[in-house]
């Protein structure tokens, strides 16, 4: 199989490779699963979260959006391209 593999230009596969993309691949569908309970959670938890903003008006929360989005992108943005 060697042989095969560098005919076809690629270098031949370090002993263990298999086994570590194996675990890579388990990792991942974890991480994957992890991420859909997270989300699942967070969509069930939206209610309670609106429910906080029934008093204020739709303007102020929006200016703040936009305020603390504009602080976070600036701040982002610092240390991206400034640093």
């Amino acid at each position: 199989m060697e042989q095969v593999h560098r005919e076809c230009g690629g270098n031949p596969r370090p002993p263990g490779a298999k086994a570590v993309s194996q675990l890579n691949a388990s990792i991942n569908a974890h991480r994957g699963i992890l991420y859909a309970l997270l989300a699942y959670g967070a969509w069930g938890l939206f209610p309670i979260y609106w429910k906080g903003f029934g008093s204020v008006p739709a303007v102020e929360v929006i200016s703040h959006r936009l305020i603390w989005s504009l602080v976070f992108l600036v701040i982002l943005a610092a240390c991206v391209y400034g640093g």
